[in-house]
């Protein structure tokens, strides 16, 4: 039998994780007034299943997975971007944003490519 600091040490994880699996039944033990005795064939079980420690990773969402990234569409949008945001944004612009997150997005190309211009200047010597 294993206490949780043990089983923690062996697993490579928080005693609060080490009691959040027994919690859980992922590993077995017992409490015994305020301690845990737990199995050592379990936490060997454990480690030899190759569990990671830590949270699970998230799954992306599926929206923003896709096989093939399509570069060309990408390069497009980015000289598009150039040509039409680069300092010409105004508050009447900005009103005729269909949505907060389009105003936003195009507050941010626009912020993006003025900041690539400052940086060509500072790299210049001008500023």
């Amino acid at each position: 039998m294993l206490s949780v600091k043990e089983a923690a040490e062996k697993l490579g994880v928080s005693g609060a994780r080490i009691r959040a699996l027994l919690k859980s039944g992922q590993l077995e033990g017992r409490k015994i007034g305020n301690a845990w005795a737990i199995s050592e064939q379990s936490v060997a079980k454990r480690k030899q299943a190759n569990a990671h420690p830590g949270r699970p990773a998230a799954d992306p969402p599926r929206q923003y997975m896709r096989a093939i990234p399509d570069v060309e569409a990408a390069h497009r949008i980015y000289d598009e971007a150039a040509e039409v945001l680069v300092g010409c944004y105004n508050a009447a612009f900005l009103d005729q944003a269909r949505t907060p997150q389009e105003q936003a997005f195009w507050i941010r190309v626009a912020d993006f490519f003025l900041q690539q211009e400052q940086r060509k200047l500072v790299d210049e010597g001008v500023y």
